[in-house]
């Protein structure tokens, strides 16, 4: 689920900045929003991890990493 929200908010944002650059000729400010775009987008992606890594120190996932089809 997770990928499709990724690639349906990508597919938008592809989409959105060809009409920026359309309507926003020689201005400037489609590169500019994109800029600040993709930097939101990693520093928050950097906080979100930051804030997660020390709540998941134990997963489910992780507690049956030892082979396939081994369960405790």
């Amino acid at each position: 689920m997770g990928f499709g929200a990724g690639t349906l908010i990508s597919a938008i944002s592809y989409e959105l900045i060809f009409e920026a650059v359309k309507i926003g000729r020689g201005t400037g400010f489609p590169a500019y929003g994109f800029f600040v775009g993709a930097f939101t987008f990693y520093f928050s992606d950097m906080l979100i991890a930051k804030l997660g890594a020390t709540k998941s120190s134990t997963s489910a996932g992780a507690q049956y990493s030892h082979g396939i089809g081994h369960y405790p």
